[in-house]
């Protein structure tokens, strides 16, 4: 937000700013439309996010934390209107390098814009190849550099990965997606609603609030009031946490719980009927959640022509996080199947 403060005060300042030149390359708001800061109320598309939790949270998180700091900007005079904060916000997420003497990695770390970066388009890492461009960067020098990484030619297109993250990620804080990537990449995820505490489950809601307990306690970061989110694909496979969950879910009461809770990760229930139902109930979470987002996918596609034209990055945008989870949702089933398989042959 200091930086962010920091652009608005060159701003006033016009053409007597020393950052004038950067100033007048710099996007407009309505440039910016597509970022999920500048999301007009009535765009309805949380409701369909919410079939995917991942996305959701991202875009979410990036919408409630712009508007609080786009009200104390507004506040404390740093910002004319709310229009003008989320501006100066929507630019510094999406345009801001963090810049360290020792390299973005290494602490202490600073934010800042600099002229003309906007020239480095994003590269996807699963390219296979490595960046064209690098940033040099030296704090105490306030000197910026690109550098390139192999010999370019006239006419090549100058990249640089701006962040190694998923598409719901790259869209929640730059505003853009890419073209869809193959399933399965290492930085694609999806999160899968785990819900141990129905009530419908095995022991009412007394055993749902001791799994609950048990799961925070192992270690899971889980409010009491929240689902539980289980990162995919990975969790789908032989060692995930897929089907100890499961049979968490099916321990008959809060006392079994308690004390069978750590033996659903050590391997199947002795009870091949059981074990079955594990695997049911597992195999029932993934399709619950593919039928959704295939919802979403067509509730999306539903909307007014006239809603889509006036946003259209938005659209096309969205209908891409929402495929690229439902490839990783069907990906994962996929992965589930194959360890369930291969556990009944070892066993």
């Amino acid at each position: 937000m200091a930086l962010a403060a920091a652009l608005l005060v060159e701003r006033k300042r016009g053409a007597t700013s020393a950052f004038a030149p950067l100033l007048a390359t710099l996007p407009s708001a309505k440039d910016l439309a597509a970022h999920p800061i500048f999301w007009p109320p009535g765009l309805s598309l949380r409701k369909i996010l919410a079939s995917c939790p991942h996305s959701c949270r991202m875009v979410y998180h990036m919408q409630l934390r712009a508007s609080l700091e786009a009200a104390e900007l507004v506040q404390r005079g740093a910002a004319a209107s709310r229009e003008e904060a989320l501006w100066a916000l929507a630019l510094v997420e999406s345009r801001a390098i963090t810049l360290s003497d020792e390299g973005p990695e290494t602490p202490p770390w600073r934010l800042g814009l600099c002229p003309v970066i906007d020239f480095l388009n994003h590269q996807e890492p699963s390219e296979g190849a490595p960046p064209r461009c690098q940033i040099v960067d030296n704090v105490t020098s306030g000197r910026v550099e690109v550098a390139a990484e192999r010999t370019l030619q006239a006419g090549d297109e100058l990249l640089f990965i701006y962040e190694e993250c998923s598409s719901a990620q790259l869209f929640a804080r730059y505003g853009f997606v890419q073209f869809p990537p193959a399933i399965p990449h290492p930085n694609e995820r999806c999160l899968l609603n785990v819900p141990i505490a129905d009530p419908e489950l095995p022991g009412g809601k007394e055993a749902g609030a001791a799994r609950v307990a048990f799961v925070r306690q192992s270690g899971w970061r889980r409010s009491a009031w929240r689902p539980l989110l289980l990162r995919m694909p990975y969790n789908a496979e032989e060692g995930g946490s897929l089907m100890p969950l499961a049979r968490l879910a099916l321990l008959p009461s809060a006392d079994a719980v308690w004390q069978r809770g750590a033996s659903c990760w050590d391997g199947r229930f002795d009870d091949p009927v059981m074990e079955e139902q594990a695997e049911e109930l597992a195999r029932r979470w993934l399709t619950e959640a593919e039928s959704s987002l295939t919802s979403a996918c067509d509730e999306l596609a539903a909307l007014p022509a006239t809603l889509r034209a006036e946003h259209p990055d938005v659209f096309v945008a969205v209908d891409h996080v929402l495929r690229v989870e439902l490839d990783l949702l069907k990906y994962s089933q996929g992965l589930f199947e194959e360890s369930v398989s291969r556990a009944k042959v070892e066993a």
